[in-house]
Order: structure tokens, then C-alpha cells, then sequence
């Protein structure tokens, strides 16, 4: 599905991500962890184009994205969720999911609003609310929900747990099962160790913009030391 090879980033003169590979299958939910200042946001801004990689490739089934515009990535299928819940906040619920809307695929059921809604069903009820009138729990809903009307294969995640309650970082981890339940990749990039266990299959381990360790999400929680090593500040 995802195929992220020898992917080289900088910022400005600063080199941020070092040879990155990995490949995520269909409906994987794969595990991005590392401290702050990792790369797992940069990883996440290079596969969608937000920056440029300097070398690499990234293919989408087998098709290479890497000289495409951002726009051009998301119609390839790539849909990206960022850290700071940027919705439109004159525009109420329901005009938020509408501006995203895009085809569906072939041979793919359509997430449109009436599916959104029912993953999302807090939605419902804010339908003509404004955006920038939801608490933080409701715009990440609100801004899942509209990358998921572009109809992705892929779903980039950066930190979607970060200042959530409790109780909605649940709802979160129902929603992103509920996406591989559908055949859905997700790329989650996340510090919340016990969300990310709950959804993800597989894990890839970032430290100063290298790939330190990669393989399934159970080896890692079974072994303390990766987590002592890698997470712990």
C-alpha cells in the first residue's frame, strides 16, 4: 500500500529526516513513536509534500508520489490530519465536512456525511455549530471527519490524542479501528504510548530523524527496554 524508501528531509540547512524506510499494508494502523523533536511530524509534512524530500521515494500501490504537489498527493488518495485541528471556524459543521468532499474510489464505499457522522456521532448533534465554536475533543473529530470525506486509502494522524480528555481519546481509538475495520492505512504519529497500543499493529521508532526500530506493536510492548531507551525523556 505505502512504501516509504531512503527518505531524506531538511529544514532550511538542517537536515531532519535521515534515509527513512518502511511500508505500511492495507488496513495496518502503523505506530509512529518518539520523544519531541523526533521527525514524526516532518515524516508524516514529507509523505503529504508540506516538505519537500530531498531524496526517496514514496509510492502509494506501487505508484511514486514524491515529485507531486501536496493537492495532487491527496487525490493520489493520501489524506493528512494535523497536530493543530485546523478547521474553518466561520463554517459550521456540516459546511467543514461538505468543502472535502471528494469521489469515491472504485469499487470502494463512499465516506460521505451520513458515514462520517456515524463514526462520529457527537457530530450529529453539532451539525450547524461553527467551527471555531467546538471544544478541542469536537474540531479533532471534525477534522478527521473531513480528511475521511476526501475519501482517502491512506490517513496521516499527527498527534491526535495530544490535550484530549480521556474519555475522547477512547472514542479516537474506537474511530481508528473502525477505519481499519474498513481496509483503511493509518499513520499515526503519537507520545500517548497506551492510545497508540490500543490501535496499531505495527510500529516504527524515530530518534533524531533516524529509524531506530521497526516491527510489530506487541514486540515492542513486551520489551521494556525499547520503550525505556527510545520514549521515556
Amino acid at each position: 500500500m505505502l512504501a516509504v524508501t531512503g527518505l531524506q528531509a531538511f529544514h532550511g540547512p538542517a537536515q531532519a529526516l535521515f534515509d527513512v524506510s518502511f511500508d505500511a499494508a492495507r488496513g495496518e494502523v502503523l505506530a509512529l513513536l518518539g520523544r519531541n523533536g523526533a521527525g514524526k511530524s516532518t515524516l508524516l509534512k514529507s509523505i503529504i509534500g508540506l516538505v519537500p524530500a530531498k531524496a526517496g521515494e514514496i509510492a502509494l500501490d506501487g505508484r511514486d508520489l514524491s515529485g507531486l504537489a501536496p493537492h495532487r498527493r491527496a487525490a493520489a488518495g493520501i489524506g493528512y490530519v494535523p497536530e493543530d485541528r485546523r478547521v474553518f471556524k466561520g463554517l459550521s459543521v456540516r459546511e467543514n465536512l461538505a468543502v472535502a468532499t471528494r469521489l469515491p474510489r472504485a469499487g470502494a464505499p463512499a465516506w460521505d456525511e451520513p458515514r462520517v457522522v456515524a463514526l462520529f456521532p457527537k457530530l450529529a448533534e453539532l451539525r450547524d455549530r461553527r467551527g471555531g465554536q467546538l471544544s478541542g475533543g469536537e474540531q479533532q473529530m471534525l477534522t478527521i471527519g473531513r480528511a475521511l470525506m476526501g475519501n482517502p486509502l491512506v490517513l496521516l494522524l499527527d498527534e491526535p490524542s495530544t490535550g484530549l480528555a480521556p474519555r475522547i481519546v477512547e472514542g479516537l481509538a474506537e474511530a481508528v479501528s473502525a477505519m481499519k475495520s474498513a481496509g483503511m492505512t493509518v499513520l499515526l504519529s503519537e507520545q500517548n504510548l497506551a492510545f497508540a497500543a490500543a490501535v496499531a499493529d505495527a510500529a516504527v521508532v524515530l530518534e533524531t530523524g533516524h529509524v531506530r526500530w521497526r516491527g510489530s506493536m506487541a514486540h515492542f510492548l513486551k520489551d521494556a527496554e525499547l520503550a525505556r531507551t527510545h520514549l521515556e525523556v
